[in-house]
């Protein structure tokens, strides 16, 4: 954690940007498959990041300024959480398409839960991930907690962590008895 919050950054004064988001085209991405991942709220929000640049998302005590497309809204605050919330669903979302649940999901010794690895089919979401970490970062120097579900190996790779072998059966247990299988033989 101590690395994570090292490399955050922060602004010396509260210059945040403004963006609207088009929240009724993500919903109808999502519920009903209508339009590609550009829809979603994560590749909304990449979009407008590129445009606002660094250094206007970089302050401590308010993240930006959210103008929903086609809704009455004035951002005190409202808005700007359920935006922070909206992103959090939307980076787990099947039609964004950057991550996937792992084969069996299971969070220490407790109930199977979702967990999510990264998944870039194409090799072209780099933009969407960046913004996924530049979210992490919001998330962590605003206090704004989110429900993050990603698989124990990827907070490990975000903390550089050494990876092994252990940690990739741990999300796939049916490659651990493949590998078993191989080894027998």
């Amino acid at each position: 954690a101590d690395d994570i919050t090292a490399c955050i950054t922060c602004g010396k004064n509260d210059s945040y940007a403004t963006f609207t988001i088009d929240r009724h085209a993500a919903q109808r991405l999502a519920v009903e498959g209508r339009g590609d991942y550009s829809r979603s709220i994560l590749s909304q929000l990449t979009v407008a990041f590129k445009k606002a640049g660094k250094e206007h998302l970089q302050c401590k005590k308010r993240p930006w300024k959210i103008r929903f497309a086609n809704e009455q809204a004035i951002d005190a605050g409202g808005p700007t959480r359920e935006l922070m919330t909206e992103v959090a669903s939307s980076i787990f979302e099947p039609t964004t398409q950057v991550f996937i649940p792992v084969p069996n999901s299971r969070t220490g010794n407790g109930p199977n839960k979702d967990t999510f690895i990264p998944f870039d089919k194409n090799g072209t979401r780099a933009p969407d991930y960046a913004t996924i970490g530049t979210y992490l970062g919001i998330v962590l120097r605003t206090g704004f907690a989110q429900d993050l579900p990603f698989a124990p190996i990827v907070w490990k790779y975000l903390a550089h962590e050494k990876l092994n072998a252990e940690d990739i059966y741990e999300i796939d247990s049916q490659l651990r008895d493949q590998m078993n299988v191989v080894e027998q033989n």
